[in-house]
C-alpha cells in the first residue's frame, strides 16, 4: 500500500523512502500474517504523516490522515 511520491521536499522525500524501506521489510517479515501487514501499513503511514506535519504539509498530511482511517485507525 506504500508508495514513493515526489513532492519536491527533499527532507519529507527522504524521510519517505526510508519510511518505506522499512515497511517492505516488515510487510515481507510477515507473511501470511494479516494483523502484521496491516500495523506495518499503519507504521508507514503514521511516518508519512509525522514528515508531512514536520515539513509543513498540510494537504499531504490530510492525505495520510484519510489512509489511516482507512487502516482502521482514528486517523493518528
Amino acid at each position: 500500500m506504500g508508495g514513493l511520491t515526489k513532492t519536491g521536499n527533499f527532507v519529507h522525500d527522504s524521510n519517505v523512502v526510508v519510511a518505506e524501506g522499512i515497511r517492505q521489510v516488515a510487510v515481507a517479515a510477515a507473511g501470511a500474517n494479516q494483523s502484521a501487514v496491516v500495523t506495518a501499513e499503519q507504521t508507514y503511514w503514521r511516518s508519512r504523516k509525522s514528515s508531512t506535519l514536520a515539513n509543513n504539509m498540510a494537504a499531504e498530511a490530510a492525505n495520510a490522515t484519510v489512509v489511516l482511517r482507512m487502516l482502521g485507525t482514528s486517523g493518528t
